[in-house]
């Protein structure tokens, strides 16, 4: 896309200020790329050096509950290397994230 000027350009959250990423991904349902639904979206990083997507805060669907909702110790970071597409319904996670969420094997 060619735009005139530089002048035309404007921050995103100027022209929506509600559209945040926040609003777009928290409680999006987290599958894998094999369809197994893992939980949803809890919250996200951003990568302080460059502003960029860092990774996801995955909440299993299992996560045990207390009186005040959702426990936090359950959640699960996500680097972004691991999310193959954040789309309108789902946020798409790659098969291994599946292992990552189950832990290191008991011995």
């Amino acid at each position: 896309m060619t735009i005139p000027s530089q002048d035309r350009l404007r921050d995103r959250r100027e022209v929506d200020p509600q559209n945040s990423l926040e609003d777009r991904i928290q409680g999006r349902a987290v599958v894998t790329s094999s369809g197994e639904k893992l939980g949803e979206v809890a919250d996200y990083e951003i990568d302080d050096e460059n502003g960029a997507l860092s990774g996801l805060i995955l909440r299993p669907s299992d996560a045990p509950r207390s009186l005040f909702g959702t426990s936090s110790s359950a959640d699960l970071t996500v680097p972004i290397d691991q999310v193959r597409t954040i789309g309108r319904d789902a946020v798409v996670v790659r098969d291994a994230v599946r292992e990552l969420l189950q832990g290191p094997p008991a011995r």
